[in-house]
């Protein structure tokens, strides 16, 4: 998933007509580095789980990982229909609310064969936590800020700036929050990379 600012840019490049400067551009290289470093380190760990003593456990399969470029693509194209659709309707908080609303009508439509689904939509209000609703609330300020970024600037620079959330993510909860383990050093590493990386094409 942290391919969304390489994917970004490239299809912004060819759909939008924006621009990919030689920074951006070395940026571009750097993230898909650290994408290699973290796959390298999935292979290896799965090689060592099948030459130890333990039963392996189901590994994940090299197809397994292009869910998380899906979504990056997926990401960035719904980033690119935004900035169409802010031409038109040029109203940030009319597009979050359209985005909220089509969300709520597939997960309705959903729950109508899905039991799990219905039971969830069912019990919405009743079952939801002091913790879901504060997800909610930031989750909303996240897209209204969102909608309002990819309406000012490039959909490029605005997707940088968002991916930048894995990185704040891992500080608040390894460091500040202590309810995640501390990643090994490569995971370190291939972040840091990955960070430079976004730094370079949001200032490229």
């Amino acid at each position: 998933m942290r391919l969304h600012p390489f994917f970004s840019v490239l299809l912004a490049a060819v759909i939008l007509g924006e621009t990919i400067s030689g920074t951006a551009g070395f940026g571009m290289l750097l993230i898909l580095l650290s994408f290699a470093l973290l796959l390298r380190r999935a292979f290896a760990a799965g090689e060592r789980e099948a030459s130890g003593s333990r039963p392996r456990r189901r590994g994940a399969s090299p197809v397994d990982y292009a869910y998380g470029p899906a979504s990056a693509v997926s990401y960035v194209l719904g980033s690119i229909a935004r900035k169409h659709a802010l031409g038109l309707v040029p109203d940030s908080s009319f597009g979050t609310l359209v985005s909220a609303l089509a969300g709520l009508a597939s997960f309705a439509a959903v729950a109508l064969f899905i039991k799990r689904y219905r039971d969830a939509f069912s019990g919405l209000f009743r079952n939801a936590s002091g913790w879901q609703w504060a997800a909610g609330i930031f989750s909303s300020g996240e897209q209204l800020s969102n909608f309002a970024a990819i309406q000012h600037i490039e959909v490029s620079r605005a997707v940088m700036i968002t991916s930048a959330e894995i990185f704040l993510s891992l500080i608040f909860a390894v460091y500040v929050l202590r309810t995640e383990k501390r990643p090994d050093a490569m995971t370190l590493f291939a972040g840091a990379v990955a960070m430079t990386g976004v730094v370079l094409v949001a200032v490229g």
